[in-house]
């Protein structure tokens, strides 16, 4: 069993899912989350009396919070012993987090390059990739704990870190979106039952390819191919379905024809 103890600060959909996937690897993992009770809680009087005794606290609240909860913890603590807390945002600065160095915290962000739709149980630690930015000379610290855990990360510089969040929304939030739009128009093709199982047929397919051959060159289709004659079809269909999604794939297609010469 890990010796680790190890607070998430807010167990939502990011704070939930990592204190299962915490739990399973033997780490002794507790959560707060205002107003709730039962396994694995704490009150927040309870946290506030015992906060030196936890190795990590992993603050799991939306942006916006943030500072709020780092002004509560400043008001309402002494000082800790060199303890490590990291928040989870994909674009805030792990300097919003400064106030607590003068309470003896390192601090740092730890931002997962994942999905979270939901809390889910079933996910493991080592399937989730993470992004951290901290001060070069907390990194030792923090490597230490993070060899311990189990977590598989990448250091990216604080400025780097709106590139880095960007890249995720195109990967996970525009795939969404577009894949919504297929499955629209497989509707719109007079499909009813199917459409997810021909959805991730050819989603999988592509994700093979992807892996299979790399990303920085892989791609198919009528853009990639100079196919005007299918590209002029497919936007004379758009122009009078969608103007939205003809601007969308006019865009697109531009960007492949560009992009992947």
């Amino acid at each position: 069993r890990n010796s680790l103890k190890i607070l998430i600060y807010g167990a939502g959909r990011v704070g939930g899912t990592l204190y299962y996937t915490l739990k399973k690897r033997g780490v002794e993992a507790f959560r707060y989350s205002r107003g709730k009770t039962g396994a694995g809680y704490l009150s927040l009087d309870r946290i506030l009396r015992s906060i030196d005794s936890f190795d990590l606290i992993i603050l799991s609240v939306p942006d916006m919070n943030i500072e709020v909860v780092v002004n509560e913890l400043y008001r309402s603590i002494d000082r800790v012993s060199n303890r490590v807390i990291l928040h989870t945002s994909g674009t805030i600065s792990y300097r919003v987090l400064d106030p607590l160095i003068e309470k003896g915290f390192i601090t740092g962000s730890l931002h997962p390059y994942f999905s979270f739709y939901r809390i889910r149980r079933d996910v493991n630690l080592e399937d989730i990739c993470f992004g951290l930015s901290c001060e070069k000379n907390s990194l030792k610290r923090i490597e230490g704990l993070f060899n311990k855990i189990g977590i598989n990360y990448e250091f990216i510089l604080d400025e780097k870190r709106v590139p880095y969040h960007i890249s995720a929304v195109f990967v996970s939030n525009f795939t969404a979106l577009l894949l919504r739009i297929a499955f629209e128009l497989l509707e719109y093709s007079g499909f009813r039952d199917k459409r997810e199982d021909f959805i991730f047929s050819l989603l999988n397919s592509t994700l093979y390819n992807l892996k299979r051959f790399g990303i920085e060159k892989t791609i198919t289709g009528p853009a990639i191919r100079g196919d005007m004659r299918v590209l002029n079809i497919h936007k004379g269909f758009l122009k009078g379905y969608n103007r939205l999604y003809l601007r969308l794939y006019t865009l697109v297609s531009n960007l492949i024809m560009t992009l992947y010469k």
